[in-house]
């Protein structure tokens, strides 16, 4: 759902048929907000990022590769950058941690990811 050149936002997936008056900017942030926490976005694959969304549905592997070197980039970005930030840091960190079990297959990372972003997603809400 995002151009991983300039990192523009599909929105139009988000919001099919924008209703003026109906619609606002702030649903734009909820919507925005979710797709990083809902694990229903990974799998979209008519959108900006088709390949993110076909790998997490068929070569979950070669996602959990993907995944990894992203964090390690974002890892290294904020060490140059110094702008930790707590949450990315704990969300960072977590995915980390399920991605180094060597004892447990790649179909239980997945399941462990998912849960641990419905667990998010679900926090979220509660806290709206």
């Amino acid at each position: 759902m995002i151009k991983t050149n300039d990192n523009q936002l599909d929105v139009k997936y988000l919001f099919p048929n924008w209703t003026p008056g109906k619609n606002c900017v702030i649903n734009i942030i909820y919507k925005i907000k979710d797709i990083f926490l809902n694990p229903k976005y990974f799998s979209v694959i008519d959108s900006f990022n088709e390949e993110s969304g076909k790998m997490f549905c068929d070569d979950y592997i070669k996602f959990e590769s993907k995944i990894k070197d992203d964090i390690d980039k974002i890892n290294n970005k904020n060490e140059t950058n110094n702008n930790d930030i707590k949450e990315n840091d704990e969300f960072i960190e977590e995915i980390k941690n399920i991605l180094q079990k060597d004892k447990i297959n790649s179909n239980t990372k997945q399941e462990q990811i998912e849960n641990y972003f419905l667990l998010k997603y679900k926090n979220n809400i509660n806290d709206k």
